[in-house]
């Protein structure tokens, strides 16, 4: 894990972003997935909303998801292990790029389909200031089985740049743009404006540069 969290604060230092698959074994995101769907048939989730205070409202043309927010204090078994590799992240994070964050907050988020949640600006439950944006904000994909076709990608943007953030596919594959896998398995492969396809590959980075 401390390998991961060094690639993530390189990343984040040279790139403004960092993407880092197995960020938590299998097993453990498994159990993530399994207690949020858990939740969410007890009837414990609720459809987000935008805006704060009595401004909040709910907007499917901007957000579509259903969210349950988690509480460290009283976290479950499930969820010891994320809570302990975020503090471990934020300790580095702080001490390698002195970001200076003390504080965090997690939530589930459940997508139907079709569901998006359009460009915005994070920023912390209830704030409404400039002060109440997010440094850094974590996004922790837990689906199981995802094929290209699902769609989900992630989309951040950086200045004039656009990054585009999937998850893993049944085969352990990330891929970003326009690109085509056969017998191909735990692989990156990002295109940027032309077709990138990837046969028979194993454990390999593919970057389109020309």
């Amino acid at each position: 894990m401390t390998s991961a969290i060094d690639r993530i604060c390189a990343a984040i230092a040279n790139e403004g972003c960092a993407i880092e698959a197995d960020f938590l074994p299998q097993a453990a995101v498994t159990a993530l997935a399994d207690e949020a769907r858990a939740h969410d048939a007890a009837g414990e989730f609720h459809a987000a909303g935008v805006g704060r205070g009595s401004a909040r409202v709910q907007r499917s043309d901007i957000r579509g998801d259903r969210i349950l927010w988690l509480d460290q204090g009283s976290a479950s078994a499930v969820q010891q292990p994320f809570w302990q590799v975020l503090d471990a992240l934020r300790a580095a994070l702080n001490e390698k790029l002195l970001l200076g964050l003390f504080s965090f907050e997690a939530h589930y988020a459940l997508y139907p389909p079709g569901a998006f949640y359009r460009r915005h600006r994070d920023q912390f439950r209830g704030g409404a200031g400039p002060s109440d944006i997010r440094v850094i904000s974590c996004a922790m994909y837990l689906n199981e089985n995802w094929a290209l076709a699902n769609g989900g990608a992630l989309r951040i943007y950086d200045g004039e740049r656009v990054h585009d953030v999937l998850p893993a596919d049944a085969q352990g594959n990330v891929a970003r743009g326009d690109v085509l896998l056969e017998d191909t398995s735990d692989c990156y492969v990002h295109a940027d404006s032309r077709l990138v396809a990837a046969l028979g590959l194993h454990d390999m980075v593919i970057v389109e540069t020309a």
